[in-house]
């Protein structure tokens, strides 16, 4: 089972991020509760993906670099790889895992929503 998550789940920026959040607790859990039986439950939480997401919501995403932006196919084989090796959750960028190191660094005021 996967949860799709985001980097959002790590950051302070209101309710988009803590049902994020959610996924990544949910999925600790159960990957925990449920391995040892067989089952691998497994939260991915990329940054910035190319999916119709962001059109449906009809969000200017011109102002985001195009450095910060993932290829779906790729965030997909690394999720499923994620799921195989039993891992609870997967950050499948470098820079998206550098971004969640240096939040959890910094106190909470310096990425919370409204800040």
């Amino acid at each position: 089972m996967i949860f799709v998550s985001s980097v959002a789940g790590y950051l302070a920026r209101g309710s988009y991020s803590a049902n994020k959040a959610w996924g990544l607790t949910m999925a600790r859990s159960l990957n925990t509760l449920y391995k040892p039986r067989g089952v691998h439950v497994s939260a991915v939480a990329p940054g910035f993906t190319r999916t119709e997401f962001h059109q449906r919501m009809s969000m200017d995403i011109t102002m985001f670099p195009r450095f910060l932006w993932l290829q779906a196919p790729y965030v997909v084989e690394r999720s499923l790889r994620a799921v195989e090796a039993g891992r609870a959750v997967t950050i499948p960028s470098l820079r998206y895992k550098a971004l969640v190191a240096v939040a959890a660094i910094l106190p909470t005021r310096f990425h919370q929503a409204g800040a």
